[in-house]
């Protein structure tokens, strides 16, 4: 009793405080029982601004990743692939490795067990053809060669694809770092320049994004710029581009766009046909394989919910162990995701771009998926399946299932990361526009193909590996009561696990998930209606724990159930952020009534300033 009585009191005082400084409805005053709101909060002034996020950045430019040396290309024994006769279906013999030196089109190419293509490092050298199957080894480049030439690459017949059966997939363009980095200063609409906050290597006339820091961010009305560079300076600091800018981009101290290079020297794309089929080419790397894909560029690539078909595709390959992986690489106006882990634990995905993408970017396939690292990725522009009319009110959302024009229901609220199973990292990442930034949904059996091998697997029931110094913004547009950037709720089953029939609850779950023990920390979000929604959680207590959290320019900064806890904060009514879609008022955090009890500490409230502002306000029913 004491205990709780000294909790009240210092809530109280607290809450007064507050509420003297105009942050917070009196009515609120009353309702401090069960409410623990322990440590420093106050209200400041638009210019005072201290961080509590402190999140880690990529690795800057290593001129060393650039050398070249063992290259598969320089080996004696290969044989001019021009020897191969002249058919359309070419199939390696094994024991042979072949050297491609001329642009070839072909309808099919299979390499088998024991054979090897090998591509030249020359500019402009592309082999077009239908279905590539590797069962032996496809080199473009090595871990220590990559390849520097511009414009080498493969492109897809409408509906093609790369099969990865068992062999080696080596894909090694040039490296460039930072693969994406931040304005260092606003950039206004009408300007050319981008000041960054982080040096690059890109080169003039390669293709840049400039994301959004706008709210809505949809296929009708978006803020996301594609720009050619003219030309680089100041160290890298500095990059001009071509065309101005047709919107203004923040920049500022709280937070601040996201700058990303598109271009690379080896590019995987689906033909000019892929634009009316909606189907590009895939990459699919089976158990057995080994794939080691980086910067490497997929442009036009997926098939149109078309399940398996995606631009770069672990399947069901079992523990890799860091074998395989993904790094360095641009999805651009993917037809079907981004960068698919299925049934597949151990792999590397790092420093990936992602823009312009129909369904979820990043995808955690059946839940199965454990112990993979997912760093320094951006998404941005992920674009929603069949978008809904209305997505509910209140908490319940809606219920969808498996339909031929959406196969997974989950992709009628899309996400940068779709995130089925918490026993993975994410670390440095950052999600734009979509339904929502990152998804965590309640997945209480393993699906889809992975079921029969794991029909007592529980995803709910583990706990989150690892979330640091991530990011997200510009979502929770359509939902118009409960959109969040960051989403640990709804709930995505199969009624005969294993038949690839999906039903999905978007709202609350009134069954509470087993677990998670979400520790996020160094997280940011901006642009948002909420920056978190939470629905609570079963297992180790307490059940989520914002650690350095950052929210700016949204409506609530978080909404969250069960026992909960935030240290170490900053939330930020408006800042210098321009945009006109912005909220025009903020409710900083709201109490929930019941069964519910968070912890607030050392929280600073900045900007409650204007009309219905308000810091901290209360749920009654």
């Amino acid at each position: 009793l004491a205990q709780a009585t000294l909790q009240t009191q210092v809530a109280f005082l607290l809450l007064a405080s507050m509420a003297l400084a105009r942050c917070l409805p009196l009515h609120a005053l009353c309702l401090c029982l069960g409410i623990g709101l322990l440590g420093s909060a106050q209200a400041e002034a638009e210019d005072a601004y201290k961080a509590a996020a402190f999140q880690r950045r990529m690795p800057v430019a290593d001129p060393a990743q650039r050398l070249q040396t063992q290259c598969p290309h320089d080996a004696a024994d290969l044989i001019p692939f021009e020897q191969m006769p002249a058919t359309a279906e070419i199939v390696l013999p094994a024991g042979q490795r072949y050297l491609l030196s001329t642009p070839v089109q072909i309808a099919s190419l299979t390499i088998n067990a024991g054979s090897e293509l090998v591509f030249a490092d020359l500019p402009d050298l592309t082999l077009a053809v239908e279905k590539v199957t590797v069962i032996g080894k496809l080199s473009l480049g090595s871990e220590s060669c990559p390849l520097l030439s511009p414009g080498i690459g493969i492109t897809f017949a409408s509906g093609g694809e790369l099969v990865v059966d068992g062999g080696v997939l080596d894909l090694h363009g040039k490296p460039y770092a930072p693969t994406w980095t931040r304005l260092g200063q606003t950039a206004a609409g009408g300007s050319s320049l981008l000041r960054l906050q982080d040096p690059v290597d890109w080169e003039v006339g390669q293709d840049v994004l400039v994301v959004t820091t706008a709210w809505e961010d949809t296929p009708s009305k978006h803020e996301n710029e594609v720009h050619r560079i003219a030309s680089i300076a100041g160290g890298g600091l500095e990059v001009t581009l071509e065309t101005p800018l047709a919107h203004e981009h923040y920049g500022g101290q709280e937070y601040a766009a996201e700058v990303a290079l598109l271009s690379r020297s080896i590019t995987l794309q689906g033909n000019d046909d892929s634009e009316a089929t909606r189907k590009g080419g895939h990459t699919i790397c089976k158990r057995g394989a080994v794939c080691r894909i980086r910067g490497v560029r997929a442009y036009r690539m997926g098939h149109e919910n078309i399940m398996a078909k995606y631009p770069f595709h672990m399947h069901l390959m079992s523990d890799v162990q860091g074998t395989s992986y993904f790094e360095d690489c641009t999805v651009q106006r993917s037809f079907f995701r981004a960068f698919t882990i299925h049934g597949t634990s151990g792999a590397r995905i790092s420093r990936n771009v992602a823009y312009d993408v129909s369904g979820s970017a990043y995808y955690l396939e059946d839940g199965v998926e454990e112990n993979n690292l997912l760093e320094f990725n951006l998404a941005a522009h992920v674009n929603i399946i069949r978008p809904l009319s209305h997505y509910g009110w209140g908490q319940d959302g809606v219920s969808l299932e498996t339909e031929p024009g959406r196969i997974l229901p989950v992709d009628a609220t899309a996400s940068g990361f779709y995130c089925t199973n918490p026993n993975n990292r994410w670390i440095g990442n950052s999600a734009s526009g979509g339904f929502v930034g990152f998804h965590f949904p309640r997945v209480p059996k393993a699906l889809g193909s992975s079921y029969a091998k794991n029909p007592s697997y529980e995803p709910e029931s583990f706990d989150l590996l690892e979330f640091d110094s991530n990011t997200a913004h510009s979502s929770g547009w359509q939902w118009q009561e409960q959109g969040s950037c960051i989403y640990i709720g709804g709930k995505l089953w199969e009624e005969e696990p294993g038949s690839n029939h999906y039903s999905y609850s978007s709202g609350r779950d009134w069954t509470s998930r087993k677990a998670g023990h979400f520790r996020f920390t160094n997280t940011k979000a901006f642009a948002c209606r909420l920056g978190l929604l939470f629905w609570g959680a079963d297992g180790k207590q307490p059940s989520l724990m914002l650690e350095g959290w950052e929210v700016h320019d949204s409506w609530r900064s978080s909404s969250q159930l069960g026992e909960t806890y935030i240290h170490g904060a900053v939330i930020s009514s408006h800042t210098g952020n321009s945009a006109e879609d912005l909220p025009s008022h903020c409710s900083g955090f709201m109490l929930y009534d019941t069964d519910t009890r968070t912890i607030m500490a050392d929280t600073t409230f900045r900007n409650f300033d204007r009309l219905d502002d308000e810091c901290i306000t209360d749920m009654t029913h």
